[in-house]
C-alpha cells in the first residue's frame, strides 16, 4: 500500500511539476506578449505623430491662398468700370468712351513712384504708401489744368473721380478686378471697381 501511495505521490509531484512548469512558461509567454504589446504601443505612438503632421499639412493645403500683394496690381493699366456708393451703382460704359475717343478717361496705374492716370480729361499723379495688408494712403494729388468735361448721367465728374482716388484707404484684387475703397468728400463709403485695360 505504501508503495502504491509512493508511486501515486511521485506521479502527482511529476504532474504538479509539469503543471507548474507549464504555468511558469505561460506566465513567461504572457510577460513576453505583454512587453511586446507595450513596446509596439510605444512605437505605434511615435508613428502616429507622422499622420497627425500629414493631417496638418492637408489642412494647410486647403487653406485659402494669401491675398494679392501690391506687386500684383502695380504696373498695370486699370480702367474704371463701376462706382458704388450709397446713392447707387454707376456703371462706366467703356465702349461708349472708346467711341468718343475718350477711352483714356478714368484710368489708374500704380507704380513704385506713385498713382497716376487720366481723369476726364486731366492727368493726375499722387505719391502713395501701402503698408501691411491692403491699406493705401495717397498724398496730395497734382493735376494738369485742362477744362474738365461736364458730368452726365452715364459719367462721373472729374472732381468726384479725383476725390475718390485721393481718399482711397484700402484696395483688394479679386480675379481681374481691382477695387479701391474710398470716401466721398461728405464721408460716404464709395467703392471703385477697375478692370485691366483691354479686358
Amino acid at each position: 500500500m505504501k508503495g502504491a501511495q509512493g508511486k501515486g505521490r511521485t506521479r502527482l509531484s511529476v504532474f504538479t511539476a509539469s503543471v507548474l512548469r507549464g504555468a511558469r512558461e505561460k506566465r513567461r509567454a504572457l510577460v513576453v506578449v505583454f512587453t511586446a504589446a507595450l513596446l509596439s504601443g510605444c512605437a505605434g505612438g511615435a508613428q502616429s505623430a507622422e499622420p497627425a503632421e500629414a493631417v496638418d499639412e492637408a489642412l494647410l493645403a486647403d487653406a485659402p491662398p494669401p491675398g494679392a500683394t501690391m506687386d500684383d496690381v502695380k504696373n498695370i493699366a486699370w480702367e474704371l468700370t463701376e462706382v458704388a456708393s450709397p446713392g447707387g451703382v454707376l456703371s462706366i460704359n467703356r465702349a461708349a468712351l472708346a467711341a468718343k475717343n475718350t477711352s483714356a478717361f478714368y484710368t489708374l496705374r500704380l507704380t513704385n513712384e506713385g498713382a497716376s492716370g487720366t481723369a476726364a480729361p486731366n492727368k493726375y499723379f499722387a505719391p502713395y504708401k501701402s503698408s501691411e495688408g491692403s491699406t493705401i494712403e495717397l498724398f496730395p494729388m497734382r493735376n494738369t489744368l485742362m477744362a474738365s468735361i461736364a458730368a452726365t448721367a452715364l459719367t462721373l465728374s472729374e472732381r468726384d473721380y479725383c476725390s475718390y482716388i485721393q481718399n482711397a484707404y484700402r484696395w483688394e484684387k479679386e480675379g481681374g478686378i481691382l477695387r479701391l475703397y474710398s470716401r466721398s468728400s461728405g464721408g460716404a463709403d464709395v467703392v471703385l471697381s477697375f478692370q485691366q485695360a483691354g479686358s
